[in-house]
């Protein structure tokens, strides 16, 4: 089973993600990735990037 999780800041998301990975959940997430992908190239975290 794969859940998305979307919110507004503040919203509650994280808060989320920790109940799930405190039951064993293998979470995600995509910012993390999106920035390891930016480290690799060699591009500056931004909000531009």
């Amino acid at each position: 089973m794969l859940v998305g999780l979307t919110g507004r800041n503040a919203s509650g998301k994280t808060t989320v993600v920790q109940w799930f990975a405190s039951r064993g959940v293998r979470t995600v997430s995509c910012s993390d990735s999106i920035r390891g992908w930016l480290s690799e190239q060699g591009t500056e975290e931004s909000r531009e990037s």
